[in-house]
């Protein structure tokens, strides 16, 4: 068989994993959420467009997610307006922007549209796979467009930090992303640093060159922090990670650093992608060569990623270390790198058929191997919160009836049954959150706009096992 017959035949193999990716993908998805957190964005249009609250009574979360979730969210709303086909797509559009991303970012580090190919879909499988709680087939989180806005701008960045363009089109995405999410600072500083300090080590830049690239590079967070404080309406207290914990109390806590640095180690054994992600990274390194075009490039995304990496694991262990979702940069970043180390390593423009057929082997293996016997545990989730969302929404129509029967307009529930029955009702079970007994109106979230609104009845849900979706009363 010559190259050209093997090639051929290889992009024929890489096409044939298409369902099989798919398959896994809409496997793993829930048909609905029960979560009131879920409601979040569709709450916040209901109050703003449909109720006409003013831009002065709107009460956004910590990290509103404005241009990550929220204006995205708002066009497919112009299309979609069931609830359930606007999470399902919301979901497989982030699932296909990040599968886009990483196939830009390998083109540019391989040279090649096969290996591309290869690395986008062996990363998407191992996010899938590995990432469970920090994927994003899982839910519709504010945070992993945070992760897909990272991802763009190391692409940017691959393409010449120093070039204007390049500059503009990463001051664009960052002004706006940290508008939405301060849990991305530290992970594009990281990014950043460790990009910078390659160019300097290898020579590409000189040290006062570099040094003034980082403070251009930095200068849209502050931007972005300004921003946030001044055009957002009641702005909540929006730490830079998500652990809690103010400045003072992690400068002035040995304690908290030591809990941190033993998570940091605990965390590194409990995913091994964590460690083989840059084993193979290095191993990839010493195969190509200084001469290979993508040699500089994969160790700016090896260190920048690193740097990620770690800094996200240590400050999810300062505060939140039992809220996995917190470390979502940490498993998405580890899975990519790994799949682009293994496509430059196995795939590469020139490598041997043999290598391309020993990684299209391992790639057939994984998600095959996924297909057939996927976790178990991830299965039940997913039947579990299936099931929930079903008797939900049968409760919700119980509701409803009754509310209708009653001629009852607007009512009172806890924040965990407010935007929910409101949105899947489509306001017909009206309720604004309050806090527990002392009745005190639960702003969070929501718009004062609700307020305004004559209130007849109280919804009061006796939650038993709300997480593990086993008994409820209403």
């Amino acid at each position: 068989m010559n190259d050209t017959t093997s090639d051929r035949l290889f992009r024929y193999a890489l096409c044939a994993l298409a369902p099989i990716v798919g398959i896994v993908i809409i496997r793993e998805i829930p048909i609905g959420y029960v979560a009131a957190d879920y409601y979040y964005y569709q709450r916040t249009f209901y109050d703003f467009f449909q109720q006409g609250g003013t831009w002065g009574e709107m009460h956004f979360g910590a990290a509103p997610g404005l241009f990550t979730n929220l204006l995205p969210v708002w066009i497919e709303s112009r299309f979609l307006e069931d609830l359930t086909r606007l999470f399902l797509f919301h979901i497989s559009l982030y699932g296909m922007i990040t599968g886009g991303v990483i196939w830009l970012i390998a083109r540019r580090l391989t040279g090649d549209n096969v290996a591309a190919v290869f690395a986008m879909i062996l990363s998407i499988l191992l996010i899938i796979v590995i990432g469970g709680e920090n994927s994003f087939w899982n839910r519709p989180s504010h945070h992993y467009g945070s992760v897909i806005n990272l991802l763009i701008c190391l692409l940017l960045l691959l393409h010449g930090p120093g070039r204007w363009g390049v500059i503009a089109g990463v001051w664009a995405v960052v002004i706006m992303t940290v508008i939405s999410d301060f849990l991305f600072i530290p992970m594009y500083c990281g990014l950043v640093s460790g990009f910078l300090l390659v160019i300097w080590l290898s020579g590409g830049e000189p040290f006062r060159r570099v040094l003034g690239l980082g403070l251009v590079l930095a200068l849209p967070v502050a931007i972005g922090v300004g921003l946030y404080y001044l055009i957002l309406p009641n702005a909540a207290a929006n730490p830079v990670w998500a652990s809690g914990l103010s400045l003072r109390d992690v400068v002035s806590s040995p304690p908290t650093h030591l809990a941190a640095m033993k998570f940091l180690a605990q965390e590194s054994i409990r995913l091994p992608v964590y460690l083989a992600a840059p084993a193979v990274a290095v191993l990839t390194l010493l195969s190509m060569g200084r001469t290979h075009e993508g040699f500089h490039g994969f160790i700016a995304v090896l260190v920048g990623f690193q740097i990620v990496v770690w800094g996200n694991i240590y400050m999810s262990g300062l505060g939140y270390p039992e809220v996995a979702r917190y470390r979502l940069f940490a498993v998405n970043l580890s899975c990519i790198l790994l799949a682009l180390g293994a496509a430059l390593l196995l795939v590469r423009k020139g490598s041997q058929a043999k290598l391309r057929w020993i990684g299209y082997s391992l790639l057939l293996a994984l998600g095959l191997g996924y297909l057939i016997n996927p976790v178990a545990d991830r299965i039940r989730f997913i039947n579990s919160m299936d099931r929930a969302y079903f008797d939900y929404i049968d409760e919700v129509r119980c509701i409803r009836e009754a509310a209708e029967g009653k001629g009852l307009t607007a009512g009172i529930g806890a924040y965990k049954d407010a935007s929910p029955y409101t949105m899947l009702t489509d306001g017909e079970v009206f309720l604004y959150p309050v806090d527990g007994r002392s009745l005190k109106p639960a702003n969070y979230l929501v718009s004062r706009v609700g307020l305004k609104r004559p209130y007849n009845f109280a919804l009061v849900s006796l939650d038993l096992s709300r997480y593990k979706f086993n008994d409820r009363r209403t």
